[in-house]
């Protein structure tokens, strides 16, 4: 899904032009040596579920593992951690739409305080200056220009989400989804149309985009046959419903092996040498 996502970045698209359609995390792991980059990716995903969960049940076990896996990413890959941090924004402002509000920030206070209990021996005060000194003063900049228009932004927004998301458990895997998808979507675009970095290295932030799409899509594919099924289920009888249930299973599978035989396809110029 990476790979789909190319025409936002030159470079990528340039990549592939040379390496044939091998998947760009691939080529960022052995060309580009984002090695940190892929794993704390492959960690975002868990500390975005372990943190909901801590929301949701609060429990000391939740708390440590919300703080371990958020901490990795953050010592891992520090521009991974920058969408992991406005992903719990997201993830936290959808559960404050299910209730407990009070009860929620505070349990999302303590998981940052563990977490930085966990990553303070590397990410002290000095540390971060010195990141501020290494061209975190533009980011901060850029961050600061947005303030103006967040004032009309972000009342109209959470306006618009209360009416739609209040209450509702139900939609809220698809409220996280479309964050998920619009946080790397917004900070690449902003980077390469208009060039402004709202975080570090925002060019090498396209797998995770291909992540947050592949979250969405599975997301709305789950609400379609959910609802398609659910039709079905009231027409048909039950050996042609199971008929119908196992056949979409069946394509699904079917283009899944499809597209991941196109992605591995060998490249002579990624592997040579």
């Amino acid at each position: 899904s990476t790979n789909f996502f190319a025409w936002l970045s030159p470079m990528i698209l340039d990549d592939l032009r040379i390496h044939g359609f091998v998947p760009w995390k691939l080529i960022s792991l052995t060309v580009y040596g984002q090695g940190p980059h892929i794993i704390a990716l492959a960690l975002i995903p868990l500390a975005c579920l372990f943190f909901m969960h801590t929301l949701k049940y609060p429990s000391m076990k939740y708390y440590v593992l919300t703080g371990v896996t958020t901490a990795l990413v953050a010592l891992t890959h520090w521009p991974s951690f920058m969408i992991l941090i406005l992903m719990q924004i997201v993830l936290l402002f959808s559960e404050i739409l299910l209730g407990h509000t009070f009860r929620k920030f505070k349990t999302a206070f303590c998981c940052f305080l563990l977490t930085y209990g966990f990553a303070a021996f590397w990410l002290n005060p000095a540390f971060l200056a010195r990141s501020y000194s290494l061209g975190g003063e533009e980011i901060i900049s850029n961050w600061v220009k947005l303030i103006p228009i967040s004032f009309v932004v972000i009342p109209v927004t959470i306006t618009i989400l209360f009416l739609i998301f209040d209450r509702r458990p139900r939609l809220q895997p698809f409220l996280v989804s479309i964050f998920w998808f619009l946080i790397p979507l917004l900070v690449i675009i902003g980077y390469n149309n208009y060039n402004k970095a709202l975080v570090p290295k925002p060019d090498f932030l396209t797998p995770e985009l291909g992540l947050a799409s592949a979250v969405l899509l599975a997301v709305i594919i789950t609400i379609l046959l959910t609802v398609l099924l659910k039709i079905l289920r009231f027409r048909l009888k039950q050996r042609v419903y199971n008929v119908v249930n196992l056949s979409s299973f069946v394509f699904i599978i079917g283009i899944f092996i499809y597209l991941a035989t196109l992605s591995f396809n060998p490249s002579h110029s990624l592997t040579k040498g």
